[in-house]
């Protein structure tokens, strides 16, 4: 579907950002791990729905009421009767991927066809050097894969994993391993790329009552534990609250955004960044306020622990002075799509200036003009060309994506005054 955002040059309102993505999907499973846990202000979407289906098909039963009730396997996962699907979601598959290791028999996941040419094969190899069998169909470590269980499932003991691919990978083992029948140790190989995202799992994995040991470069997971997550409250997710923040700072208006306590979300640093840019934001609580008459200019940023904000950044580096140099994010590449291409491509059509590296993305800013541009059916480069064509107008091929993680976002825009078309 196409949606039309009409030029616009005053915004204003107060939003209320949805709950976490990756919250809500670590909340899922720590609760599906335990007895019986509640669940509240989670995030319903595309995405959180693959991780609710994949733990159901575990044996969790879960009931959507105020928040999500969840009834738990208590450390005992099922073998699933069927495929588990986990859509467009890399965290569902590489969560389930190691959970389902714990499982009585084997068991089969997959994707749509974006999630299956993303790369898994270091989780495979470790979970096999902690005694797991699992593979990919195809031989090249992506989806469909096969976990077995039982005999052949996850025993413990020491494990190597790069740690510049996916941080999801390292959150998999840590979530699995306190569940295995021996003491497990997990050596992070090279520099940690988004370790933020593992601090999340770490947090919830201490909500849970689950002990982990944290050294620099190491994780140490006693065995034989229980999962007892009884009730946990998803924050606002600063993903995309970051949209939101954009849109104020490209526009120079003002607006409020509720619900944002303190976390260990690796995308809160969008406050930081748009100060650094030239914004001015303010606390009072859990309400952020940006200020009117902001002035973008472009900065350097290292974002090799932030890749989510970078076509967040892209987008208001596409208005502000001089240059932006975004850098240290070869893995954005490996998202959903390639994020480093998707918004050179589509701000080129947009009149602006950028230059692309395997690991960095330079954009020279300006004034975006109208186009018709394409979101690569990834939600994060629908919500930020989005975002980038607020003053000129944009239209987007494919902005149904943003069903992933914000399905109410452009109803959002919509509230802060944006002329917003679906054709």
């Amino acid at each position: 579907m196409r949606v039309v955002i009409e030029p616009t040059q005053h915004i204003s309102g107060a939003i209320t950002p949805p709950g976490s993505k990756s919250c809500t999907h670590r909340a899922l499973v720590c609760g599906a791990l335990s007895k019986r846990a509640h669940i509240l202000n989670p995030l319903i979407s595309r995405d959180t729905r693959a991780t609710l289906e994949a733990v159901e098909a575990m044996g969790a039963r879960v009931h959507v009421d105020d928040g999500l009730m969840v009834h738990g396997v208590a450390g005992e996962p099922k073998t699933p009767d069927d495929i588990i699907n986990a859509q467009n979601s890399g965290t569902t598959l590489r969560l389930m991927t190691a959970i389902l290791s714990l499982a009585p028999k084997s068991s089969v996941l997959t994707g749509d066809s974006s999630l299956r040419r993303r790369p898994n094969q270091p989780l495979l190899d470790a979970m096999g050097e902690l005694g797991a069998l699992a593979f990919s169909t195809k031989g090249d470590g992506t989806a469909p894969i096969v976990v077995c269980g039982g005999r052949r499932g996850l025993v413990g003991g020491e494990c190597t994993i790069a740690g510049h691919i996916s941080s999801q990978f390292i959150s998999a083992l840590l979530m699995a391993c306190p569940l295995a029948s021996k003491d497990s140790t997990i050596y992070v190989e090279g520099r940690m790329r988004s370790r933020p995202y593992v601090e999340l799992t770490l947090e919830l994995l201490r909500h849970s009552g689950v002990h982990v040991e944290v050294e620099e470069d190491a994780f140490f997971v006693p065995s034989g534990q229980q999962y007892s997550l009884k009730s946990y409250t998803v924050p606002a997710d600063f993903s995309s609250a970051g949209y939101l923040i954009a849109a104020a700072c490209i526009t120079g208006c003002a607006i409020e955004l509720s619900g944002l306590t303190s976390t260990t979300q690796a995308d809160a640093k969008i406050v930081d960044i748009a100060e650094r840019m030239g914004a001015t934001l303010s606390w009072n609580g859990d309400t952020l306020k940006v200020h009117e008459g902001c002035e973008l200019f472009g900065i350097e940023l290292d974002c090799s622990q932030t890749p989510d904000l970078v076509p967040t950044i892209a987008a208001m580096a596409a208005h502000a002075k001089g240059k932006t140099l975004i850098k240290n994010i070869a893995h954005v590449r490996l998202k959903e799509t390639d994020r480093i291409r998707a918004m050179a491509c589509e701000l080129s059509k947009m009149g602006i200036r950028c230059t692309e590296g395997k690991d960095f993305l330079e954009i020279e800013g300006g004034s975006p003009r109208r186009a018709v541009v394409q979101s690569w059916d990834d939600h994060r480069i629908a919500m930020a060309l989005a975002v980038a064509g607020l003053t000129c107008g944009v239209e987007i091929e494919g902005a149904e994506a943003v069903d992933v993680s914000y399905p109410a976002f452009f109803d959002d825009l919509a509230r802060l005054g944006v002329g917003v078309r679906w054709q």
